[in-house]
């Protein structure tokens, strides 16, 4: 386990880039779309430029999904950071009316959650309780929107979907330079998959791994997945 300094520095750089999240995810949707970057080795073809989606976009769609049920689903959410003995879990069954699901940290204690789409406020705090990585996870993503790629179509979760590949290795150091700056790093990496369906390109389905160089020479790992499944 880090020392308190490192932990500090670590809680200091999730700051930074949950709060650069935060005004994306449960705010405006309206950021533009990317210039790609060249398929990798295991893509199966490389899209269009215009049809590569905006991963901010896509995960507010997953947010929207949860605050406007058109159907039944089950959501599962994880977060598991390097310097904690158990990681962040959450998962619930939705319907149009209802939501019941559950909530750990510690690996032990479990949170039961419940609400009512009745009642908006409720159902909005459960929301951002079940989805509470989302932030976070979603500004990694964004700082690797410029390396997405397509592999091509492979359903998941009982939706007709897209998998995209990320990966920030393929950045040049100059293209890398402001965001260590922001992020106060020795260097970071980004790399994760997306499942986005293709007529209204929500996410339905990610995994994400981010990993800080800092700069008292510690490394911090951060893993991310998520995912809705129809019922």
């Amino acid at each position: 386990m880090r020392n308190d300094t490192a932990a500090t520095k670590s809680l200091c750089v999730t700051g930074v880039l949950t709060l650069a999240a935060l005004l994306g995810v449960w705010g405006c949707k309206s950021s533009p779309r990317s210039k790609p970057a060249e398929t990798p080795t295991e893509a199966k073809q490389e899209a269009p430029k215009d049809s590569i989606p905006s991963l901010d976009n896509s995960t507010s769609c997953l947010i929207d999904m949860m605050r406007n049920p058109t159907g039944p689903f089950h959501f599962s959410m994880l977060r598991k950071d390097s310097d904690l003995s158990a990681p962040f879990t959450s998962e619930a069954d939705f319907t149009p009316e209802t939501l019941e699901g559950s909530t750990s940290s510690s690996g032990k204690e479990v949170h039961k959650i419940s609400s009512v789409h009745s009642d908006p406020h409720g159902w909005g705090v459960a929301i951002m309780v079940l989805a509470a990585p989302l932030p976070s996870a979603s500004g990694a993503m964004r700082m690797a929107q410029s390396t997405v790629a397509a592999v091509g179509p492979d359903p998941a979760g009982g939706y007709d979907t897209i998998k995209y590949v990320f990966d920030t290795s393929r950045l040049s150091e100059a293209d890398k330079l402001a965001t260590k700056a922001l992020l106060g790093v020795q260097d970071y990496s980004i790399t994760g998959t997306a499942w986005i369906t293709k007529d209204n390109q929500c996410m339905v389905k990610f995994t994400t791994d981010f990993e800080q160089h800092l700069k008292d020479d510690t490394i911090s790992k951060v893993h991310y997945e998520g995912s809705i499944t129809k019922k």
